[in-house]
């Protein structure tokens, strides 16, 4: 029996329709704490300092610290449909989950019961169960409303800690990128976010 290989769609791209407010993870006290700041004359700056360390701790584990949604866009449907998001990816059935414009340029929704979602792994995966033969030649033709992210109750601790010494090293060194220097994250904060890097098996 010869095995049939299944095909993944290539073409993506990802939206994030919500951002919520850094200070939900690391709260400017607890910022103020780390710093070893008693007084309020750096609050703006340190208010900053934490969306940025969110946006570097995100962007370097691929992992989003907090729920958060967001569309996939694709040209066309295939069988399994690689999702680059999460942790815990879901779609997100409050809006239109899994759309698609038709070739009479009306968007479709495609009924829950004509796809499987497997949102543990990562990258999560979207298989099609049917797959409509009436899909408008056009670029981003599907779209796929997901939720993903940590919530309070299961953000790993390591990634906050991260996010506390990366606080610390832009504070301590505001003057440390300019024309002749780049930033780096700090080594140590590496290590800790290093165990929670998305990474695809695939």
């Amino acid at each position: 029996m010869r095995y049939h290989r299944p095909t993944y769609s290539a073409a993506m791209r990802f939206q994030r329709t919500t951002f919520p407010d850094a200070l939900n993870v690391v709260t400017l006290a607890t910022a103020k704490s780390h710093l070893r700041v008693e007084h309020s004359t750096d609050d703006t700056l340190i208010t900053t300092l934490i969306s940025v360390a969110q946006d570097l701790v995100e962007g370097y584990t691929g992992a989003f610290l907090q729920t958060t949604t967001g569309h996939f866009y694709f040209d066309s449907f295939d069988e399994f449909i690689n999702l680059h998001a999460g942790p815990r990816l879901n779609i997100n059935t409050e809006t239109d989950g899994v759309t698609y414009m038709n070739d009479q340029d009306v968007r479709k929704t495609i009924p829950a019961i004509d796809y499987q979602i497997e949102g543990i792994g990562y990258p999560a995966r979207l298989r099609m169960m049917s797959i409509p033969t009436d899909i408008n030649d056009e670029l981003n033709a599907v779209r796929v409303d997901v939720t993903c992210g940590y919530t309070n109750d299961d953000r790993p601790d390591a990634l906050i800690a991260a996010m506390l010494l990366i606080i610390g090293h832009l504070y301590e060194n505001r003057q440390d990128v300019g024309q002749f220097k780049t930033f780096e994250t700090p080594l140590a904060s590496r290590y800790l976010m290093e165990p929670y890097r998305l990474k695809s098996f695939t």
